[in-house]
């Protein structure tokens, strides 16, 4: 498997539980909504980079490890949110 579909995988894993979250007040489709255009948006700019990597224009680290590292921190803010590690501190 190359590389980059194994961090694809796993980062695509650890963002399907915060967002398998569901507040019981909100609607279940937003929750499906964000992730089905998360996707979308990540396969893309995977796709994309693998083209200018492939071209020369851009080189291997350059190309891939930003795009990981854009969506390791949304969903590093996904489980704080989830946490309520983001809450402001003035509401109760």
């Amino acid at each position: 498997m190359p590389e980059n579909l194994q961090f694809a995988s796993l980062i695509l894993a650890l963002l399907a539980i915060p967002l398998s979250h569901v507040n019981p007040r909100g609607g279940r489709s937003y929750n499906l909504v964000f992730a089905l255009l998360l996707y979308m948006t990540y396969s893309n700019l995977l796709s994309v980079s693998q083209a200018q990597v492939v071209q020369g224009r851009v080189s291997f680290a350059l190309g891939w490890w930003p795009i990981h590292a854009v969506m390791i921190a949304i969903a590093i803010l996904m489980y704080a949110r989830q946490l309520g590690l983001l809450r402001a501190r003035g509401r109760r």
